[in-house]
């Protein structure tokens, strides 16, 4: 990888591209209690003068796409369903793109969403899975909205591998750790919204008592 040399300063304007825009209404269809995904002062960076290594460009160009396949299957439910939740969290998502983006570039690393066609993944196990779930929730609004929780738990558990880096640099730290915070506060409006419906959703992928202290929070 290139040895990027490039002074990183963020202002306002770039802040905002990060930012998770809030719901207005009270309403359990459209909470979904984002915050941010960077702040100014986690990212006051004077200098990034490192070499980033393959695992952490791996990790870039996965959460890129990870992040597009829930965008995606929530666009998609929000025109099947018209269900709220599913057209605010998919602004939430592409927002989330957008940060990992910056990085991307920052670092000089090919983007593999190219031309950002709805539902087509470089990465075929991230097409499997989209593939998959849009079929799952496709039976009903409830599967959708179950769906959407398992989404939000699988981002959970990949961006945790990530954090989990000793060596993971600052600057990538700070974004993936902001997006976890984006991805509990999604599962819980998608919980939320089904205990409405009268279901009870229980994890399907996080361990039961980490999913129930996201949850309860």
């Amino acid at each position: 990888m290139k040895n990027i040399k490039l002074i990183f300063s963020i202002t306002v304007t770039a802040i905002l591209l990060f930012a998770v825009a809030g719901c207005g209404s009270n309403s359990t269809e459209n909470e979904i209690e984002d915050t941010a995904v960077v702040n100014e002062n986690d990212l006051s960076l004077t200098t990034l003068a490192k070499d980033i290594t393959d695992e952490e460009s791996e990790a870039l160009i996965f959460m890129r796409e990870e992040e597009k396949l829930a965008r995606d299957i929530y666009i998609s439910f929000y025109k099947t369903y018209g269900l709220r939740i599913f057209n605010n969290i998919s602004k939430s998502e592409q927002q989330h793109m957008n940060a990992i983006k910056v990085l991307l570039d920052l670092y000089e690393i090919q983007d593999p969403v190219k031309d950002d066609i709805t539902g087509k993944f470089e990465n075929q196990d991230l097409q499997d899975l989209f593939d998959q779930l849009l079929l799952q929730g496709s039976a009903s609004k409830t599967d959708a909205l179950a769906v959407g929780a398992a989404i939000e738990e699988i981002d959970i558990l990949d961006l945790l591998k990530s954090i989990s880096n000793p060596e993971l640099k600052s600057e990538i730290l700070v974004v993936f750790n902001n997006l976890k915070k984006g991805s509990e506060n999604h599962l819980r409006s998608f919980v939320r919204n089904l205990q409405v419906n009268g279901i009870d959703y229980e994890a399907q992928y996080l361990d039961e008592e980490f999913y129930k202290s996201i949850i309860s929070r």
